[in-house]
């Protein structure tokens, strides 16, 4: 005998809702076993090659968890099983409280978080930039975006790799000359990356003001700051969504407990 009515509405419910949970966590087991195959995309990253792995073993197992918790949550519903339906609840229930967790941790610590930032932009600056095409187009999209240029400022591609490696330079850097002249990115410039004048913008001679700034296009403002500026104003909208899902779960699992009642209920009713 079949559930019928709500309980009936609320089993089909469930099994939609926990369908689309299980085909988001097999398109991220496919993305993240790709990533970890296909060498095209880690070979410039090999001084990190560790970290990326490690994020995408996470990712992995994310989308593993995803995918059992779907399977769980739909077949469970589809088919009335009590035992599919309790570990569901257990599943999605163990990873609420790591979200929760992750959550809290988080906000108590957002001065770490700041400060790892910070960290970040400054050594791919000075010294990752160059390390690979992806890299580079990654940060190049990000003083564009944020309209922005170095970590504190454009002097910090005085003493970068970017400025050691780069040919058009015409010196190996040199603390005493550094701030004479160097180069930075064309996605300083707040214009056409690929213009003229952009590109002769780029080339840095003599120590800069913000009104020499202004007049040679280039962002004087830093990245970090503005990055940090950036994750401020879209708090708010971290927060929305990470209540929204936080929701979502309670719903899962409130959802599965009635079910799981009313299948019982079913079970006695028939005997």
């Amino acid at each position: 005998m079949a559930l019928r009515g709500c309980c009936g509405l609320l089993k089909y419910i469930v099994v939609i809702v926990n369908l689309v949970f299980w085909l988001a966590g097999l398109a991220i087991l496919g993305l993240a076993t790709w990533l970890i195959v296909d060498p095209r995309m880690y070979t410039s990253l090999l001084d990190e090659e560790q970290n990326y792995f490690i994020s995408l073993y996470i990712l992995l197992i994310v989308g593993a968890l995803m995918f059992i918790i779907g399977f769980l949550g739909c077949t469970g519903a589809f088919r009335e099983s009590q035992c599919m339906l309790v570990l569901f609840f257990c599943f999605l229930l163990i990873i609420l409280v790591a979200e929760i967790a992750a959550g809290a941790w988080a906000y108590t610590h957002q001065d770490r978080l700041d400060a790892l930032i910070e960290d970040s932009v400054m050594t791919t600056v000075k010294r990752d930039y160059t390390d690979g095409p992806s890299r580079a187009r990654t940060f190049d999209t990000v003083q564009q975006r944020l309209e922005c240029c170095g970590a504190k400022g454009p002097s910090d591609w005085a003493l970068s790799t970017f400025n050691q490696k780069n040919p058009s330079s015409g010196f190996e850097i040199m603390i005493s000359s550094a701030i004479e002249s160097y180069k930075v990115p064309t996605s300083c410039c707040s214009g056409d990356p690929e213009s003229e004048e952009c590109q002769a913008a780029t080339e840095i001679k003599g120590p800069l003001t913000g009104a020499i700034l202004k007049q040679v296009s280039i962002f004087s403002e830093g990245c970090t700051a503005k990055i940090l500026q950036w994750k401020v104003d879209n708090t708010p909208t971290f927060v929305l969504i990470f209540v929204g899902i936080i929701a979502l779960e309670l719903f899962g699992l409130l959802f599965s407990i009635v079910l799981c009642c009313a299948i019982r209920s079913m079970d006695r009713y028939k005997a």
